[in-house]
């Protein structure tokens, strides 16, 4: 397919910015050229508005469309940090770090942005964390743009912010000349940021050229006074280990307070402070707490009145939901579980000892007939093929009498991996989407990690190191927050009114992690930041630990318990207090008949 006509579309890369799910309908590409190809993509897939890179003007709309985006703008001269500054804010974030409760990570659009300027910052298998690559000095008139949501529970308020990514080459040019040509885009920060945080350079300070650094820095401070009026100012002293002499620190300080006498000032410095027990990192956090507490003034309105509840809209009202709705999405990449889950719970409902137990006949076994073989056979099941995507009906009732159809999928992880890689959802999964009441997440948490980077291991020497493999690899991490981003974009365009359906999450595997503590404990230590953007997302999500075989079977050798005794007798859950049930059912009727209403809030 070719490009979309409209410079501010780009089908096909991303989906159509005007919001048709059905290109045939798009006036846009019905207008085209005749030479224009707008042959539309196989299958209606959904296609999503954000590529995860860096965002810039022409998609800045998809993130202001809410409401306006809280600008922070990063200026310095060139090597001074400011990439390294954004890169160390993210990776804190991902060790929820950063505890402020008013501010708890909500999701972001450019997450293949923030991967690739924190890549550096992490250690990997024979490699030890760098520098980030120098932001290139590019032409354009705005910066590229690193967006974050936080939510305030408290208040139910959520606020996106844009941090920007812009070369040095800028602000020099614009320090000299405030309409320089190749200073454009630092004059758009000057001109649209909320706040800005302004990087002082201790090593140049320091250096043979020291002289230099300090009139370069004096030339920037003195026009971002001519710009700031009144919105707030940090210096930055980046490089905080490295000593300068007092005249020099004097001198910056009494340029930049005299231009700007309300500014609040920082040291940070990446490389370990052995004064303070070898941690790495300081005064990040406290930088960053500030950022993310600072305001812009506003006043209060009345709310709007609506008749609708359109999640992409600020109108609209609360509807309501009846209780032991039927269809749950489950969620979960390959090796996590799925099959041993559906087979064991379909083995408990029909022994009919839990919470639930069928009442009837499932419609169809077929999906779970090998993996019930194996498993009576004492041996693990095989891997469910990619392309396999099968429901099966069961129909259940609770010990309070209460009926449900329960519609249960078997399909290979390998979908759930190629969704996030293609960045594509497919109309049968917009239409799985489209029908579940329930999400259950499955999470084999001993193969995810949150990695070790600048924060979690000692570093003593980082200067000088420069990276020699700029690829982007996703964290695990961002990599899960993504895919229920894309979840959430695909529901919200296919049902609509949305509000997020139920959530669950299962730690897989449970007996596998020797863990004491409780499911939600486990998932806010070992994937920080994606615990906090489900609970942002969600008000009451149910975490619980899995193990649904209760030791680890072998594909090839028989477990003589298992055929003796037969495999619904293994298994157990690990409630929310952390407390061991046998009841694999205890998830889905927490799913069915959970009545409250869960608000879409990303």
């Amino acid at each position: 397919m070719s490009r979309c006509p409209r410079n501010t579309c780009f089908l096909p890369d991303t989906g159509c910015d005007l919001g048709f799910t059905d290109l045939t309908r798009c006036p846009a590409l019905k207008g085209a050229p005749p030479d224009e190809d707008v042959s539309l993509p196989d299958g209606g897939e959904l296609l999503l508005p954000w590529s995860g890179s860096a965002l810039g003007l022409a998609d800045l709309s998809f993130v202001a469309g809410r409401t306006r985006p809280f600008v922070v703008g990063v200026l310095g001269p060139q090597n001074a940090g400011k990439t390294t500054l954004l890169a160390s804010l993210y990776l804190l974030i991902g060790r929820d770090a950063i505890a402020m409760p008013s501010s708890q990570f909500a999701g972001s659009y450019s997450l293949a942005g923030w991967e690739a300027v924190s890549g550096s910052l992490r250690w990997e298998p024979g490699q030890p964390p760098g520098f980030p690559p120098h932001t290139s000095s590019r032409s354009g008139r705005a910066p590229g743009l690193l967006h974050l949501s936080f939510r305030d529970p408290a208040k139910d308020l959520s606020t996106d912010y844009l941090f920007t990514d812009a070369p040095g080459e800028w602000f020099q040019r614009w320090a000299v000349n405030r309409d320089a040509p190749d200073g454009a885009g630092a004059q758009w920060i000057g001109d649209r940021a909320d706040l800005f945080l302004l990087v002082a350079d201790r090593e140049a300070l320091s250096g043979e050229n020291m002289g230099s650094a300090r009139s370069s820095l004096r030339l920037l401070a003195r026009r971002l006074g001519d710009q700031v009026e009144g919105r707030p100012v940090a210096l930055v002293w980046t490089k905080s280990d490295v000593k300068i002499v007092p005249e020099m620190e004097d001198a910056v300080r009494g340029t930049v307070r005299d231009s700007m006498p309300d500014v609040k000032e920082f040291e940070v410095s990446v490389l370990a402070d052995i004064a303070n027990d070898g941690a790495n990192g300081t005064g990040f956090v406290e930088l960053f707490s500030w950022v993310l507490s600072a305001r812009r003034s506003f006043v209060d309105l009345p709310p709007p009145i609506g008749s609708h509840n359109d999640p992409l809209s600020m109108f609209g009202g609360a509807t309501h939901m009846t209780a032991l709705q039927n269809e749950i999405l489950l969620i979960g990449e390959s090796g996590v579980g799925k099959t041993h889950y559906g087979a064991q719970l379909l083995q408990r409902l029909m022994k009919g000892e839990g919470r639930l137990k069928m009442d009837g006949a499932a419609s169809n076994l077929e999906p779970f007939e090998a993996a019930l073989d194996k498993l009576n056979e004492g041996v693990a099941a095989s891997h469910t093929a990619i392309s396999t995507y099968v429901d099966s009906i069961w129909p259940v009732i609770d010990g309070d009498g209460r009926k449900a159809t329960l519609i249960w999928p078997e399909y290979g992880g390998e979908q759930v991996r190629q969704m996030i890689e293609t960045r594509r959802v497919s109309a049968a999964w917009q239409e799985r989407i489209k029908s579940s009441q329930a999400w259950l997440l499955l999470l084999r948490i001993q193969k995810t990690r949150a990695g070790d980077d600048i924060f979690s291991r000692p570093l003593r020497d980082l200067r000088g190191v420069t990276p020699e493999d700029c690829e982007v690899h996703f964290s695990d991490q961002a990599r899960l927050v993504e895919l229920l981003q894309m979840l959430i974009f695909a529901g919200s365009i296919a049902k609509r009114p949305m509000n997020l359906p139920r959530l669950a999450v299962l730690l897989t595997c449970w007996d596998e992690l020797g863990v004491n503590g409780t499911p939600a404990d486990i998932l806010s230590e070992r994937l920080p930041m994606l615990a906090s953007f489900i609970h942002s997302n969600w008000k009451t999500p149910v975490i619980l630990g899995l193990s649904a075989l209760e030791r680890p079977l072998s594909a090839s050798e028989r477990d003589m318990d298992y055929v003796v005794r037969g495999p619904e007798e293994f298994g157990f859950l690990v409630a929310q207090n952390g407390s061991k049930s046998p009841d694999l059912t205890l998830p889905i009727d927490a799913l069915l008949t959970s009545s409250e209403r869960v608000d879409h809030r990303s």
